[in-house]
């Protein structure tokens, strides 16, 4: 589990990119991994969308999201969530983080 800090959020906010996608996911913590990758899953086709709406080719659509796509697939990964995931993803970032926090989901590409 990774904690979202202050110091990541600075590098994030003076980062640049043509695609730049932020996901917030809420999870839980108690048993609800499907509930979780659902609320992922959801979230993910939403900003696929999107990315068809801003004309981004198939190509470019797959790189973006794999790994996103790959967080659904980690048993692992399902077992250490706190409140909240956020996801950040350009053509040459990933970044996800656990949060302590409860929130609505949100996603903006």
């Amino acid at each position: 589990m990774r904690l979202f800090n202050d110091k990541q959020l600075k590098q994030l906010c003076n980062y640049e990119s043509k695609v730049c996608i932020s996901i917030f996911v809420p999870t839980f913590q108690a048993n609800k991994d499907d509930e979780n990758r659902i609320g992922l899953n959801n979230t993910l086709k939403k900003t696929k969308n999107e990315l068809i709406l801003k004309e981004k080719n198939a190509s470019e659509i797959k790189h973006l999201l794999s790994p996103i796509s790959a967080l659904l697939e980690k048993e692992n990964f399902w077992n250490h969530e706190l409140d909240g995931l956020v996801i950040f993803r350009s053509t040459d970032i990933f970044k996800y983080y656990s949060l302590p926090i409860h929130f609505s989901s949100f996603h903006y590409v």
